[in-house]
């Protein structure tokens, strides 16, 4: 019997913590494939984002996975948002991150290794400082939702947007 990936999903995210995640979907897995994890097909597929950025896409498992290293933060960077919500899991280091309200105002949330967290697809944020060297963190990609952009805010505080595959910020409209 195959297992969808929304329950390996739910198997992961309902865990105590992500190594906990981790064996209760090698588990499932298990049950339906006589595979260890030593004969699974998986393969690595790297996407640089920037010079302090890179992502590496795990490919062959049965819930989409992505982990994201982090060499430096950018604190002027313009704030984004993503194609989908998603949970994070702080493998090594930490980081600290701007999230920012529609009217330009914003707050800092920290996470350390360890640590388990939810992102909106929505959330528009930029990470500001890193906690403890570079950071690694697991990323486990809800479906796609929308397409993702940046974001300012004008001198008289309206937020402008650009999509991600566009250069001019134009005011932003209501979805």
């Amino acid at each position: 019997m195959n297992r969808s990936i929304e329950e390996l999903q739910r198997a992961w995210l309902n865990s105590e913590d992500w190594q906990a995640g981790l064996r209760a979907v090698y588990e499932l897995g298990r049950q339906d494939t006589a595979a260890s994890p030593a004969s699974l097909p998986v393969r690595i597929r790297q996407e640089v984002m920037g010079p302090h950025f890179a992502k590496y896409h795990i490919e062959g498992l049965p819930i989409p996975a992505v982990l994201h290293y982090i060499t430096q933060a950018e604190p002027h960077a313009d704030p984004h948002d993503h194609p989908w919500g998603f949970t994070s899991f702080v493998i090594t280091g930490g980081y600290e991150e701007e999230i920012f309200y529609s009217d330009g105002t914003s707050i800092l949330e920290s996470h350390w290794y360890g640590e388990k967290h939810r992102i909106s697809a929505r959330r528009i944020h930029r990470i500001v400082r890193l906690l403890d060297g570079e950071c690694w963190t697991l990323v486990l990609p809800d479906p796609w939702e929308r397409k993702p952009g940046f974001y300012r805010w004008d001198e008289n505080g309206q937020p402008l947007y650009r999509p991600w595959d566009r250069e001019d910020f134009q005011p932003l409209q209501s979805e």
